[in-house]
């Protein structure tokens, strides 16, 4: 399993995307307080981890959605979590789609 790519959603719709090398490295670089280690949670949060542990702040406050597609050998799965309500540690609601070559869904 790989990670082909991470989308964020605002909740007005904007959306973030980052996307991985299939072969290879992938390297997150940038200044402090960015986001960077915010993208291991948001991983580990859309794989099933029962909490959310990005702190309250802009995270929190401005993405409405998070989705990570992974690239297994013969098809892609797609999993998308809303962020928790305001004070929530998790939320329960969760898109998973599993294809050949999926679509990110529009969000917002």
């Amino acid at each position: 399993m790989k990670i082909r790519s991470i989308h964020i959603f605002s909740h007005d719709g904007q959306r973030r995307d980052l996307r991985f090398k299939e072969n290879g490295l992938n390297v997150i670089t940038g200044r402090s307080s960015t986001g960077k280690s915010a993208l291991s949670e948001i991983i580990e949060y859309c794989m099933g981890r029962s909490s959310f542990n990005v702190p309250e702040g802009i995270i929190r406050d401005k993405v409405a959605w998070f989705t990570v597609i992974y690239q297994f050998e013969k098809e892609q799965v797609l999993v998308a979590k809303p962020t928790p309500p305001r004070g929530g540690a998790s939320c329960s609601t969760v898109m998973l789609r599993r294809g050949a070559q999926l679509q990110v869904p529009e969000f917002g």
